[in-house]
């Protein structure tokens, strides 16, 4: 008995499991940890994500782009362009991401589009943060298309028949 009651003090108390988060939860947890460098940070919460889950392999798309590799990142990427499931900031994320895999592969064109697809999410979602988010959004589309010399610019400006993107192209041959 005597020792009954000793082992009832030195027991450890019951252990009270943390709610589960969501997908969306834990995707923006690790995204949140890349942004600032923290890759196993970033890792853990793509543990917590069921690997069948959109938002899983748009963690893995982003993780793979920061480890610099470009061709991983686009296979987990692209198919999520037609996603219903997303939710606008994630959309944003996808195609930012998609425009710094295009960058990389030097594809402006493809690295442009994305770019103009996530301001306009930026635009319609209407975050807190939506002016200084198109802001930076505008002049990277600029810093990329402004290196480019004249042929190359017609050039982009014939192959694309979207009137934003040309406004872009016709904007950078004026300044010139």
């Amino acid at each position: 008995p005597a020792n009954a009651e000793t082992v009832k003090k030195t027991s450890s108390p019951p252990v009270k499991s943390q709610p589960k988060k969501s997908p969306e939860a834990n995707f923006l947890e690790g995204s949140a940890c890349l942004k600032q460098a923290k890759k196993a940070c970033a890792r853990l919460a793509l543990a917590n994500i069921p690997s069948t889950s959109p938002y899983a392999k748009l963690l893995q798309g982003t993780l793979a782009l920061s480890d610099q590799q470009t061709d991983k990142a686009l296979l987990l990427l692209l198919p999520l362009q037609p996603e219903d499931n997303l939710l606008p900031e994630e959309n944003i994320i996808l195609h930012a991401s998609l425009a710094n895999a295009f960058e990389k592969l030097n594809d402006t064109q493809q690295a442009v589009q994305h770019l103009m697809q996530a301001e306009a999410i930026i635009t319609a979602s209407a975050p807190p943060d939506a002016q200084g988010r198109v802001t930076e959004v505008q002049q990277k589309i600029w810093d990329l298309i402004s290196k480019l010399d004249q042929p190359e610019l017609v050039a982009l400006r014939g192959n694309n028949t979207d009137n934003n993107f040309q406004g872009w192209i016709d904007l950078c041959l004026a300044s010139r």
